[in-house]
């Protein structure tokens, strides 16, 4: 991988950020993780990511508005593509 090849993890779940981090690592990406979304929204900005995983239950700013802020990036000359995925627990 490139040193462009970032992925921001923002995920409160210490288990399953370390899972996530330990996979993406064993195929050498270089990770941050973020344990909220003040903080996920504060690291992407002065950062250049690959992707972002985003969890949507999030302490101090959930995940669905950190996507909106995101998106509203766009409009203003930030990243110009975003793919959202879901993965639902029962």
């Amino acid at each position: 991988m490139g040193t462009s090849d970032h992925i921001l993890i923002v995920e409160d779940d210490f288990e399953m950020a370390r899972v996530l981090r330990q996979g993406f690592e064993q195929e050498r990406f270089s990770i941050h993780v973020a344990q909220d979304g003040e903080e996920g929204i504060h690291f992407e900005q002065s950062n250049h990511l690959q992707a972002i995983v985003l969890d949507v239950m999030l302490p101090a700013k959930d995940g669905f508005t950190v996507a909106r802020e995101r998106r509203a990036l766009v409009g203003s000359g930030g990243p110009r593509q975003m793919q959202f995925f879901s993965r639902l627990a029962f």
